[in-house]
């Protein structure tokens, strides 16, 4: 329906141009003001569609005509799948760490730059450490362990550390 839409505003700009420039004798000036009004119509919803990108809100469809409602109605799709699977995931990431905290063994998850992110009750019980006050501090930092200077030096973490209490 976007092109049939998109080209009933030109024709009704079009019309209105035509109309104004007959009964005035002057063609240039309405000429220019319809070219003037159909392109602040796309400058309106250029604008529209950097600031939904820009801060990632979900787009009003309702508010659109013609060639740009089918823009904001697949940016709006695009939007509810992208939100459909972030949802998703967070459940996932929520059983994962349910699963993690029963586990008898500490696991600590930290980013690359050995900043720690999380780390289950075990590993608090185990390390002594408290995670929920050592957000983003570095690993050496709060875990001080031979066995752990030395694996973090060699670099190699395809398979977990295991340390023996």
């Amino acid at each position: 329906m976007g092109w049939k839409d998109e080209i009933r505003l030109i024709a009704l700009i079009l019309l209105f141009v035509v109309t104004a420039a007959f009964l005035t004798d002057t063609w240039f000036p309405w000429l220019l003001s319809g070219t003037l009004v159909y392109l602040g119509w796309h400058l309106f919803h250029l604008h529209k569609i950097n600031k939904i990108l820009r801060h990632g809100h979900k787009p009003s469809v309702s508010l659109t005509y013609g060639l740009w409602g089918q823009v904001f109605g697949n940016i709006a799709d695009q939007w509810n799948k992208r939100h459909t699977q972030r949802l998703r995931l967070i459940g996932y990431l929520r059983e994962l760490r349910e699963t993690i905290q029963v586990l008898a063994e500490g696991v600590l998850l930290v980013d690359k730059a050995l900043r720690i992110v999380w780390c289950s009750q075990s590993a608090t019980r185990l390390l002594g450490i408290s995670c929920s006050q050592n957000p983003g501090k570095y690993l050496l930092d709060i875990v001080q362990h031979p066995v752990l200077d030395e694996y973090i030096a060699q670099g190699n973490f395809s398979s977990p550390l295991i340390m023996r209490s």
